[in-house]
């Protein structure tokens, strides 16, 4: 299915895909703004969450010597959460309410090489957080690189503080932008999205890509005053009711106005509240991290600590330790060195 030589660079960014790929995500109304909820369905929950500052100098992880890397200047501080190390998030929002998600979509087929910079499927989630203040802005960036797309290839929702979304794909060897009139339900599954917009009304409850669609626009359609608990109880309800009992890791809530983050994981499920204006947004401080796993509940703001090199290299070995026999050598060292391309230039 997927080109051989585009393997290797997804085996470093990401596991050996697992036989269901339940995601989802979505945004909804909230009497303070939006709030955009994603369910991270994988074979791994070990992860960090990590304060990216503005004003760093970078360039894209690329893996083969015939792509010209992008690069670029981070406008915006942003929380991400990392699972295969910093600057390739899993997801994330800025300080500009921003929001980026990955979701794997099999249909997934890269644009041809055509002279502009790379950016790997992860890579692409910061250089839009370090960027874009809008999702209009975010899509233009998105046009200005091409996405080596590999072994799990992914497509992203993206919403921002005024409550616009878009779905990026790649569909066909060319870059498929769902927003506006063509985004009449604000969230994503595992299907492309016209897909998925076409089968409503069938399959509602299962948990299929389709069903689980479904379900999620059944409920974004019952009036925001009517919810229960407020908005981010009300999101983690719609995350409860798609939850996969073997693949769901990760719960994450996002008030992109009020530049909070909630998070919640399996073996930790007690939730964890991140304010990103409490970080200081400049590089000439470190950038911070949490580990997912930590035992700190609530407002964990302050259990951040300053970023060590040693702390992205634990984690890169621990979730590319299954495919190391797969590996040729030096690879995971390349992956867990990459944040060290970065400087601050502030």
């Amino acid at each position: 299915m997927y080109p051989g030589m585009r393997r290797l660079t997804a085996a470093v960014l990401l596991l050996a895909a697992p036989p269901a790929f339940p995601c989802s995500a979505f945004l909804q109304d909230g009497p303070s703004g939006p709030v955009v909820g994603k369910s991270y369905d994988w074979s791994d929950e070990r992860g960090l969450a990590i304060v990216n500052k503005r004003g760093m100098a970078k360039r894209a992880l690329v893996l083969s010597a015939a792509d010209e890397p992008a690069t670029w200047r981070s406008r915006f501080a942003s929380l991400t959460l990392n699972q295969y190390g910093r600057e390739l998030p899993n997801g994330g929002m800025n300080e500009a309410g921003l929001v980026v998600e990955v979701l794997v979509l099999a249909a997934t087929e890269t644009e041809p090489p055509d002279g502009r910079p790379v950016v790997t499927e992860l890579d692409l989630v910061q250089y839009l957080l370090d960027q874009a203040e809008t999702t209009p802005e975010a899509v233009s960036l998105a046009r200005t690189v091409r996405v080596v797309t590999a072994y799990a290839p992914l497509h992203y929702f993206v919403c921002d503080a005024a409550d616009a979304c878009a779905v990026l794909e790649l569909i066909d060897g060319r870059l498929v932008v769902s927003t506006g009139a063509d985004l009449p339900v604000r969230a994503v599954t595992n299907s492309a999205y016209a897909e998925s917009v076409g089968a409503l009304g069938r399959g509602a409850g299962d948990r299929s890509s389709l069903g689980r669609f479904a379900t999620v626009a059944g409920q974004l359609r019952t009036p925001p005053r009517t919810r229960r608990g407020g908005p981010v109880p009300a999101a983690l309800a719609i995350l409860d009711s798609v939850r996969s009992p073997s693949f769901t890791k990760w719960n994450v809530v996002y008030e992109p106005a009020a530049r909070r983050v909630h998070f919640r994981t399996r073996n930790h499920p007690a939730l964890k509240t991140v304010s990103l204006d409490r970080f200081a947004p400049g590089c000439v401080e470190p950038a911070q991290v949490l580990d997912l796993a930590s035992g700190a509940t609530g407002d964990v703001t302050g259990q951040f600590v300053p970023y060590r090199p040693e702390t992205n290299r634990a984690l890169v070995e621990a979730t590319l330790t299954p495919l190391r026999g797969a590996l040729p050598p030096g690879i995971v060292q390349r992956v867990a060195e990459h944040p060290a391309s970065s400087a601050c230039d502030p």
